[in-house]
């Protein structure tokens, strides 16, 4: 996912590579009541849930008071605006001074599960952060002495909710499977990364949903590395040492051939591998078998379009779901029988409708949304590239309505 935004001081943040920190503006204000910083413009964070934050001064912020409790951290705008309680600001060991803190009202945006603010739209978590000081200590004569400020979000990636919608019918059948990236992190920068994937059939027969269960599972290349499948309701969160906390505990790990029970493993079941090296994400696949239950948590959506890669000529027999929103405008991407994981676009009005450009990881889609009804959605790509590979055949396709 390549969508960026700019902080106020030109830099970009792309919540694929470096998906934590917001670098604020200058802080203005009177030190006599409120001293305050943002990020100047939106901040896109769509498809994630933040599950913590830590607000850190640094290069020789002042410090704003040792037991004071007076800084709050904040979205402004967006779809789901919140502040932390104040807080009182101590050590850091990435800056001067730092605020931190766990689930609160700052935090209540994009969850398939949790029922709270902004839960069915995946870019609710976007928006204009700030930082606010609101008793400044005496001997801080200017609001730009608290500079610099950052906000570091800590990211839940990827879910593993059972969470379909409700239109999407579950067949069981057995298929091949790559494992595609939706994340893939160096947080401690030592060259490796934690990846987080999906798994995309490229042969077979059924139709894989979140309501299906993993009867059997075949490794046929990991690259040598750990690959586990994470337990259904497993929130993935990665930490600064690229570690998923809990993923030992909530994982199987899968080498060779394994057996599951029905409850063990859902359809569509995140897969993880810590410490890998970047060039050796393109190979992973497995087998999969599955039958087909119910239990799912269902959702009903905007009006969606059928995608089917095989028919593009990808050699991938795989569906996605294409969702054209406006306010503001977008495109919603989604694996057929999945709800849990959406990748968002923003579009541009062309000549001939809707542009669009969506980049995950090595992959590449851009083109344009011509027309779109209850019946149909008519669509041209112009580019399908994976790794600079044309993969699929560019031109103008119907989508049929879900």
């Amino acid at each position: 996912m390549t969508t960026t935004a700019c902080d106020a001081k030109g830099d970009t943040v792309d919540p694929m590579t470096n998906p934590e920190t917001i670098a604020l503006a200058s802080f203005t204000g009177t030190p006599g009541s409120a001293c305050t910083a943002n990020s100047g413009m939106e901040v896109s964070y769509s498809g994630y849930t933040l599950s913590s934050y830590r607000s850190v001064g640094y290069d020789g912020s002042a410090h704003p008071g040792a037991g004071a409790n007076n800084v709050r951290t904040m979205r402004t705008t967006g779809e789901c605006t919140g502040s932390t309680s104040t807080r009182s600001a101590g050590s850091s060991s990435y800056g001067d001074w730092e605020v931190n803190g766990g689930a609160t009202t700052y935090l209540n945006c994009y969850s398939q599960s949790s029922g709270g603010c902004g839960q069915e739209d995946s870019a609710s978590c976007s928006g204009t952060y700030q930082v606010e000081i609101t008793q400044p200590p005496a001997e801080v004569t200017k609001c730009d002495d608290f500079d610099k400020v950052k906000i570091m979000n800590e990211l839940k990636n990827i879910s593993a909710d059972r969470v379909v919608e409700e239109d999407h019918a579950c067949a069981a059948g057995s298929g091949s499977f790559t494992l595609f990236p939706l994340g893939m992190h160096d947080r401690d920068g030592d060259g490796s990364a934690t990846v987080m994937m999906l798994p995309v059939m490229t042969e077979g027969t059924g139709t894989m949903t979140m309501n299906a269960w993993v009867t059997s599972l075949t490794v046929v290349d990991d690259e040598g590395y750990d690959l586990r499948i994470v337990d259904p309701g497993f929130d993935l969160v990665q930490g600064s040492d690229d570690l998923v906390a809990g993923l030992s505990s909530h994982s199987t790990l899968v080498t060779g051939t394994h057996s599951f029970s029905s409850g063990e493993h859902s359809g569509f079941a995140p897969f993880v591998i810590e410490e890998l090296d970047p060039p050796d994400i393109e190979d992973l696949a497995v087998d999969m078998t599955w039958t087909c239950s119910s239990g799912a948590a269902t959702v009903s959506r905007d009006q969606g379009y059928i995608l089917d890669l095989d028919d593009l000529g990808c050699g991938v027999d795989q569906k996605l779901v294409m969702r054209v929103l406006n306010g503001p405008n977008r495109i919603h991407w989604e694996l057929y029988g999945t709800a849990h994981v959406t990748k968002v676009t923003p579009t541009v009005n062309g000549a001939g409708g809707r542009d669009f450009s969506l980049a995950i990881g090595p992959l590449l889609v851009a083109g344009t949304v011509t027309s779109w009804d209850s019946t149909d959605a008519e669509v041209t790509f112009t580019t399908i590239e994976y790794d600079g590979v044309d993969v699929c055949d560019e031109g103008s396709y119907t989508l049929p309505a879900e």
